[in-house]
């Protein structure tokens, strides 16, 4: 046989479930020799079908599949904090416009600093205004879209 030939005889052409076994091990972060180690087969061979296209098509899937996922569960943590801040918004308002009623007066002066620093936004030390605002992933997803489309660049 020639070169040629055993390379392309060595290629696999599609994945069978040892290989599919050899993908889970190289998402978990295994390298070559410790899955040859897991599956009885050689460090080449492993190398041969890791670095086969049909295996990199589906490992880049399989990542890809992997990453979303990723992204839905940290965006379900992050609604799932604002939601229970949300819930919790107007007693913490509450507790802070009751400080005002306090006798201390450095009490109220705060107090009445970090209402109107919510309401008008902070100061800094020149008297100049930075109003905050916070936006949601699904916001974001949605300017950088606009900006896209107006072909500015996404930030």
């Amino acid at each position: 046989m020639t070169a040629q030939c055993t390379e392309k005889y060595k290629e696999i052409q599609r994945l069978l479930p040892a290989h599919f076994k050899i993908l889970d091990y190289v998402l978990a972060g295994y390298g070559p020799a410790q899955i040859a180690k897991l599956v009885d087969r050689t460090k080449e061979r492993i190398g041969y079908i890791i670095m086969s296209p049909i295996f990199q098509s589906e490992l880049a899937r399989r990542r890809s599949k992997l990453e979303k996922m990723q992204d839905e569960r940290e965006v379900l943590h992050i609604d799932s904090a604002r939601k229970h801040l949300e819930e919790h918004a107007l007693e913490a308002a509450e507790a802070q416009t009751s400080m005002l009623g306090e006798e201390d007066p450095n009490l109220r002066l705060k107090s009445s600093k970090e209402i109107l620093d919510r309401v008008f936004g902070k100061s800094d030390e020149g008297g100049n205004v930075t109003n905050v605002t916070v936006l949601n992933a699904q916001q974001i997803d949605n300017l950088r879209l606009t900006l896209e489309h107006l072909g500015e660049p996404a930030v």
